[in-house]
This record gives C-alpha cells, sequence and structure tokens, in this order.
C-alpha cells in the first residue's frame, strides 16, 4: 500500500488489522511543524476519536 510522501511525514502507523475483506489502518500524528509556521505559537487540536474510515474499491465500476 502507498501513502502519498506528504502524508507519510506527518503520521506513524501504529497498528493495521484485516477482518474479511477489509482493512484497517491505524494513525498517529507526528508533533512536527511546518518551517514555513516554525515562527508561530501553534495548538493541536489532536484527533477525535476512531470514526474515519475510508473504503477504497478496487475493480468494482462506480
Amino acid at each position: 500500500m502507498i501513502f502519498p510522501e506528504f502524508f507519510v511525514e506527518h503520521v506513524d502507523i501504529t497498528k493495521a488489522e484485516t477482518e474479511q475483506t477489509e482493512l484497517y489502518i491505524y494513525f498517529d500524528e507526528k508533533a512536527i511543524v511546518p518551517k514555513e509556521d516554525s515562527d508561530r505559537l501553534l495548538e493541536s487540536k489532536g484527533f477525535v476519536p476512531e470514526i474515519t474510515r475510508a473504503t477504497i474499491l478496487y475493480g468494482k465500476k462506480l
């Protein structure tokens, strides 16, 4: 599985599970301040509970 570079730079994969035909991937956000914002005071709001779900359909017409 390939993720975009900008995404991989900001998260760590903490766990991956399969359940029948579904793949669940859990991420942990890295505490990295972008260079362009290094002179600003930033406040992290964190992630919401595990509710986000993406479905990828391979070989199926939409």
